[in-house]
């Protein structure tokens, strides 16, 4: 894990304590929390998941119902 925290940028560390404190969130709220728009919001979340940080709830990422996951 610290080895891919360390790979985050301060607004990305930002947003994975945001995720660590909330334990599930949409892009939507990651969005209206930081202000962020979606490709920013988007790009943060997706390199937080591909670094193992976070997950999903195994939803389809269309689906309204789909979260991002804080992985215990």
């Amino acid at each position: 894990d610290k080895e891919a925290i360390a790979k985050l940028n301060d607004e990305e560390l930002a947003g994975y304590d945001f995720v660590k404190a909330r334990k599930e969130i949409s892009r939507k709220e990651y969005e209206n929390y930081f202000g962020y728009n979606y490709r920013k919001a988007n790009r943060h979340l997706t390199k937080m998941k591909e670094l193992g940080l976070i997950g999903d709830n195994g939803e389809k990422i269309n689906s309204p119902n789909f979260k991002y996951v804080f992985k215990e």
